[in-house]
């Protein structure tokens, strides 16, 4: 019914955010070095306290998050994302349980 709409638009506006923020880290691969991954000294603390916000307060999230943002070239990978598709469709096992996220 009502609650099952609310909760599925609530779930692909989370997704939206996630697609961002990955985005947003990827797109500093597009700058110039070391215009490029400078920034992301700057955005790493940012993308890391949205995704553990986002998640159910995971420092697991926030660490690997932050973590991914200053290894160079390594925030090519769309944590955000695996991380809402982790907790949409297997919030009970093992992966999330390590992340933190979905029943954990």
């Amino acid at each position: 019914g009502e609650r099952l709409q609310s909760q599925t638009t609530t779930n692909y506006t989370k997704l939206l955010l996630c697609l961002t923020i990955d985005l947003l880290g990827t797109s500093s691969n597009l700058l110039p070095l070391p215009i490029g991954e400078t920034s992301d000294l700057l955005t790493a603390p940012l993308a890391a306290l949205a995704l553990r916000s986002l998640f159910g307060r995971s420092n697991v999230v926030f660490a690997v998050e932050f973590l991914e943002e200053l290894v160079p070239f390594a925030d090519v990978l769309p944590l955000a994302t695996v991380c809402w598709v982790v907790e949409s469709f297997a919030g009970g096992s093992d992966l999330a349980r390590v992340l933190q996220i979905g029943e954990f």
